[in-house]
């Protein structure tokens, strides 16, 4: 908004990320995720306004808080759904639902095949599973996926988080060979919701409606500006 001059820099952060603050005279220290690099302004110049993207992790609402929210929400109005992870059930976004329903949401450690296997016998025994796993760990379970629950045609939820690039989670966390690997599984549904709007669309039609496998895949962050769903089952 505007343009800003030095004395207005003064020990003011931008953001969680990056800050600026005045060292001496013409002198400015910029901090840029961690790194700080002293850069000289002329105290007669004026600085141009910076767009800062904030992080994707400060955002209030994302996907994966979305679909913990969503999750505790189903599950208040029927008591077979439950939720499963492998050691992230606080980057899933399933803490609510753990805080709410202890004694329906499992977590089998560090073991996506278990947690796979272990939704097929959930649903065959009439519960309604949810697996919150991120994209690029999901992988693991390959053969549980197809032999376990899309062979038997059981109706067991994938929440695949993390899908597509990930950004500060690092390169091996980028989630961009679900698609490949799901797209041929025998039975095997796909949703990619657009915003937070579809995305809980999706979970309600595939927990509630949909008898057979589902995969909802939903990248690291938000929707940002756009929020419509334009998505029908």
């Amino acid at each position: 908004c505007g343009t800003c001059n030095e004395e207005s820099l003064t020990s003011f952060a931008f953001s969680p990320k990056i800050e600026f603050k005045s060292l001496n005279s013409g002198v400015v220290s910029v901090s840029f995720f961690g790194v700080t690099l002293p850069t000289r302004i002329s105290p007669e110049r004026t600085v141009a306004p910076i767009r800062i993207i904030p992080s994707l992790s400060k955002l209030a609402n994302a996907f994966s808080d979305v679909f913990g929210k969503t999750m505790v929400s189903l599950a208040e109005h029927n008591e077979k759904i439950c939720a499963i992870t492998a050691a992230m059930p606080g980057g899933t976004g399933l803490l609510p639902f753990k805080a709410k329903f202890p004694k329906r949401l499992f977590d089998v450690g560090i073991a996506e095949e278990h947690a796979v296997s272990m939704a097929g016998g959930l649903a065959k025994q009439g519960m309604r599973p949810v697996v919150a796993l991120y994209s690029t760990f999901l992988q693991r379970s390959y053969d549980m996926i197809l032999q376990d629950v899309c062979m038997l045609k059981l109706p067991v939820v994938l929440a695949v988080d993390r899908a597509g690039l990930v950004g500060e989670d690092g390169e091996t966390h980028h989630g961009i060979y679900d698609i490949g690997f799901l797209k041929h599984a025998p039975g095997m549904t796909i949703l990619c919701p657009a915003t937070l709007l579809e995305q809980r669309e999706m979970l309600r039609w595939a927990v509630k409606e949909h008898d057979g496998p589902v995969a909802v895949r939903y990248p690291r962050g938000g929707n940002r500006n756009y929020e419509e769903s334009d998505w029908t089952p």
